[in-house]
């Protein structure tokens, strides 16, 4: 099916920027982003995997922003300490 095509790139587009922006951001590290989108490339999750994600502050720092650029509920936005 085409529409998973597109999605995949959106996803793929959408999680470059936020890595990029994301590894810019003070604190946060190296990042690994995974966005999920449904059928009508509505943001359904997004996962955000970075050197930073045992701080709590920086966490909400994070989930406040990828909630207020993309528009994703808050328990759709999970994020993580990178592994060692």
């Amino acid at each position: 099916m085409m529409t998973g095509f597109f999605n995949d790139g959106l996803e793929k587009n959408l999680g470059e920027e936020l890595q990029q922006m994301l590894e810019n951001t003070d604190g946060v590290g190296k990042v690994k982003v995974l966005v999920k989108t449904n059928d009508t490339k509505e943001v359904t999750g997004v996962l955000v995997v970075c050197e930073g994600g045992d701080d709590k502050n920086l966490v909400a720092y994070i989930t406040d922003a990828i909630n207020g650029l993309l528009g994703v509920p808050v328990h759709k936005i999970k994020v993580m300490k990178m592994s060692e």
